[in-house]
């Protein structure tokens, strides 16, 4: 009788996820993508319920899992930056002087 659980035979090879992704991004250094798919099948092996690995066949969860990598590297070098528009104002210039004042605070003025 075997320990070895029967998901671990159909993670994909890191070799074949490579050579999906470098077709994806070719002008990522292939040392970077192969350092993420490492990373994400130690996150398939500690966690295959999340991708439902004893659902699909070999072949078909090697094409799903090269996409959901394809993606998910795709947000991860797009950033989280996005363009804002800064609507809050000013409310009165910070140069007070050119602020108009009503007339008739003058004379009190005057008496300071």
């Amino acid at each position: 009788m075997s320990v070895y659980p029967s998901f671990l035979k159909k993670i994909p090879s890191v070799h074949a996820l490579l050579s999906h992704l470098t077709i994806k991004f070719p002008e990522i250094d292939p040392l970077y993508l192969t350092g993420y798919i490492q990373r994400r099948v130690d996150e398939l092996r500690t966690h295959p319920d999340k991708y439902e690995i004893d659902k699909q066949d070999k072949k078909t969860f090697e094409s799903f899992f090269a996409k959901e990598l394809a993606l998910s590297f795709g947000r991860l070098i797009s950033g989280s930056l996005t363009t804002v528009i800064n609507a809050s104002g000013v409310v009165l210039h910070t140069n007070l002087g050119r602020a108009p004042l009503y007339k008739g605070i003058l004379p009190k003025l005057e008496r300071v």
